[in-house]
């Protein structure tokens, strides 16, 4: 419709206000029902100027529209609205204000509360500048008090002081193996490490029964409260509590490999005897069977391992017993444990914990090995410190091998149970194998039991990570008997009428190097890739044969067409480039005589069929027409014989058979070709019958 053109000026001026700076707690947590009070202060570099702090948030509002769980917070000097512009708004330079906020149950929420501080100083308007930051405040629930633990016969009670925050709906029950101490910082959202979940009850219970505990381990409590409404929010932790059941059962403390073996494998298996049994209750003598279960299965076998018998009256630091099992397959199989205790009457009386070997596995990776070892046991492996173990690079070969320590790895859990040998001062070699075993460090926390807990995993050896692809193979494939069949095709009987499955014989070279590099030559086996037709793209893997063979025949074809390629991988599971495609076309044949006689009185030549037989066709249409070009014979059969008769496809029907003369002939033929473009071809002839 139309345009206007307007020219703007703007003058930039330089401004000497500075802006002030504000001043306020970092984030904070507070426990309900306690006063949460703070100093807000400001600056500003120019001094002549004043300072007014305000702030802005809903639970500075006292209605409970807005905000519903009252008591408000406030801010002294009054938090007034920041439009109204009062000198008594204003303080001197610096400036603070007094933040206080007495916090309740109801207002406990999973989400911090944010209040929002401004600091404004009074220069001329429009030169006002002000500093604006967030206080974020969590509030928390407080702890459940009078914690305290209560052994029973195989379990152990947990009591508590009824928790009177309102808005909590459950209690729940942490637990932890051993009695160390911990910092609880009230503002983290996550339980301290080696807490895990084993309870939880009403908000209005005082107790809760631990019935999943194991004679032998010392832990750990803490019950925390949980708001689960809309806001969510959670209880700090409550002070922690110690207990333990009575030792009134045999205690494994070791299974230690101490042989690596595929048949002759020997496991150390130690425990402590039942140090505070009861004789009155199960009286002696006693006996012991030690169970065993492959892998880390409890699936043990009806038949003791070992039996072994104990008079409760020796000292208790000398109360251990230890056997050896041996003619174990420790190479590849974890193993698991249980010592079972009987009374003087050969009744049960209890039995151990199972504890397994620990089994060690390790990871190729490029330049360096990850190994990872893990153990179900019992007693305690973290927070510990594991010691990992490398064949002696100086003496290799050496039998039994040996070991120096290759380095001490903190662990914290059992995901940490890990360690990457990058070779430590060496070079790890793709080609040589590198040998391991892992000591792990535990404990049961407990006074009256040995510490620290030291049991050997398995020796393993691995390689680092072969990520070169060994070389390309050359490939080549035996040529066709085409060039005999042909000069058999006019014989009665040539050779390839008896042959009814064929096959390509393909063999191939393994190069020493490939350009200026060697080739690797560990090598694992050679795979074999085929297609069909010489234009379809993909090829399809039709079999594998092991290094060093480098031959292979394609048998029971039923043809000699199609292509191959060829690939090698090598021990690390690299696969090779292909090879060279190598291809092989058919030959095929189809003649016809130009000569019958049929009903001539002799066995000759008394069908129109090919000779001396088809090669290579794998369908077809043969029409014959009279001189006059009707139909007189028509089949899909290839090799037609046709005896001069009729059949339902003739367009004559004067007589069942044709008479003497010249016929003429269209065979439309779909041979066995390499490539599709190939296969349609048309024979056409005449055939003379004679009567």
């Amino acid at each position: 419709i139309g345009e206007i053109v307007r020219d703007m000026q703007i003058t930039v001026r330089e401004q000497p206000n500075k802006r002030p700076e504000l001043i306020i707690p970092k984030d904070t947590c507070i426990v309900a029902g306690t006063v949460l009070k703070a100093i807000i202060r400001a600056t500003d570099p120019d001094q002549n100027q004043s300072i007014r702090i305000s702030s802005e948030s809903a639970i500075f509002s006292t209605s409970t529209a807005l905000f519903p769980h009252q008591p408000a917070a406030t801010l002294d000097p009054p938090n007034h609205p920041p439009k109204v512009r009062d000198q008594y708004q204003y303080q001197g330079n610096p400036a603070q204000s007094n933040f206080e906020w007495k916090t309740v149950c109801t207002q406990v929420r999973a989400q911090p509360y944010d209040v929002v501080f401004k600091a404004e100083d009074n220069a001329p308007v429009p030169n006002q500048l002000t500093d604006t930051k967030t206080w974020r405040i969590t509030v928390v629930g407080p702890p459940v008090t009078g914690l305290k633990p209560t052994v029973e016969a195989n379990a152990i009670r947990l009591s508590w002081n009824p928790y009177t925050c309102s808005g909590a709906t459950q209690l729940l029950i942490w637990r932890k193996q051993g009695c160390s101490p911990d910092q609880i910082d009230p503002c983290a959202k996550s339980i301290p490490a080696g807490y895990t979940l084993v309870g939880r009850v009403a908000a209005t219970s005082t107790s809760f029964l631990d019935q999943t505990v194991k004679k032998g381990i010392q832990y750990a409590y803490r019950v925390s409260a949980a708001f689960t409404g809309t806001s969510g929010g959670a209880g700090i932790l409550s002070d922690q509590v110690c207990a333990r059941l009575k030792l009134t059962v045999p205690i494994i403390t070791n299974v230690s490999v101490s042989k690596t073996d595929l048949a002759q494998g020997q496991i150390k298996v130690r425990w402590a005897q039942p140090l505070e049994i009861d004789p009155a209750e199960i009286p002696g003598p006693y006996r012991y069977q030690v169970f065993r279960a492959t892998g880390f299965s409890t699936s043990f076998g009806s038949t003791p391992v070992y039996t072994t018998e104990w008079q409760p009256s020796i000292p208790a630091p000398t109360s251990y017993l230890s056997f050896t099992d041996s003619g174990l397959n420790t190479e590849v199989n974890p193993y698991t444990y249980v010592v079972v205790l009987l009374s003087s009457n050969g009744a049960r009386a209890d039995s151990s914990q199972p504890a397994s070997s620990v089994r060690l596995s390790a990871t190729p990776l490029p330049d360096a090995i990850q190994l990872k070892w893990t153990a179900q046991v019992p007693w305690d492996n973290t927070n510990s410190t594991h010691i990992v173990y490398r064949e002696d690079q100086t003496k290799k070969n050496q039998v039994p091998k040996a070991y120096v320590k290759l380095a001490e790895v903190p662990v914290s859990s059992a995901a940490s149970f890990t360690y990457i040998d990058t070779g430590n001062g060496i070079k790890l070699n793709k080609d040589s194998l590198y040998c391991y075993y892992v000591e792990t460090v535990g404990t049961y926390n407990e006074r009256l039991l040995e510490d620290p807990l030291i049991n050997a995993s398995q020796e393993l050896c691995s390689s680092p990570l072969d990520t070169v692809k060994p070389c390309a193979v050359v490939l080549a494939i035996d040529p066709t008997p085409c060039a005999q069949w042909a000069s058999e095709e006019g014989s009665p009987s040539p050779s390839f009428c008896s042959v009814s499955t064929y096959s390509n014989h393909l063999s191939w070279v393994y190069p020493q190097t490939e350009g200026d590099k060697e080739c690797d030559q560990d090598l694992s086996r050679y795979r074999i890739y085929y297609k069909r037709y010489e234009e379809d793209r993909e090829f399809t893997l039709i079999d594998s044969v092991w290094s060093p063979v480098q031959v292979y025949n394609h048998i029971n074809l039923t043809s000699f067409a199609g292509c191959y390629y060829v690939t090698v991988v090598d021990r690390s599971g690299n696969e090779s480039a292909p090879s060279n495609i190598v291809c092989q076309d058919n030959c095929p044949y189809y003649a016809l005589p130009n000569v019958i006689t049929p009903d001539n009185g002799d066995t000759l030549n008394q069908v129109f069929e090919p000779y001396p037989c088809p090669r290579f066709i794998e369908s077809g249409k043969i029409t014959i027409l009279n001189r006059w070009g009707r139909k007189v014979f028509e089949t899909s059969d290839i090799h037609i014989n046709w005896a001069g008769g009729l059949n339902n496809n003739a367009e004559v029907s004067d007589a069942n058979n044709v008479s003497p003369g010249v016929y003429y002939y269209s065979a439309e033929l779909k041979t066995m070709r390499l490539r599709r473009r190939d296969e349609r071809i048309v024979i056409k002839g005449w055939v003379h019958i004679l009567k």
